[in-house]
């Protein structure tokens, strides 16, 4: 059972994370900026402990390059265990899903393609 500490590979598509973090995240690094953490492991709660559930605490950006680098897993960190729906404001409304066989994992449903290379490019 995962435990506060737990660092290990996941699925991408088992990250929560909300629309508008997305939207804010797609902004800062349409203005160039990107990361300052590099590829180091993604914090995360762990929800619902009877269905497995990560909610992105720290990390949009990273979690932003992976999905336009098409990786499909990455690491996580798990910081908190418990409920924290309240964290990103009202589910599911506010709920970005993750599709790991579209291209940019999802991103192309909110933004334009272009724009979505135009910063893959630069990454």
């Amino acid at each position: 059972m995962d435990q506060v500490g737990t660092i290990k590979q996941i699925s991408i598509s088992e990250i929560t994370i909300s629309k508008e973090a997305v939207i804010r995240t797609f902004k800062n690094m349409k203005a160039g900026r990107f990361s300052r953490q590099g590829f180091r492991p993604i914090d995360v709660f762990l929800l619902n402990e009877d269905k497995i559930q990560y909610l992105l605490k720290d990390g949009c950006h990273r979690l932003f390059e992976y999905l336009l680098l098409q990786k499909k897993e990455l690491y996580i960190e798990i910081i908190e265990i418990g409920t924290r729906d309240s964290y990103y404001g009202d589910f599911p409304d506010n709920k970005f899903v993750i599709d790991p066989e579209m291209k940019y994992g999802g991103l192309e449903a909110l933004f334009n393609a272009a724009d979505l290379e135009e910063i893959r490019k630069m990454l």
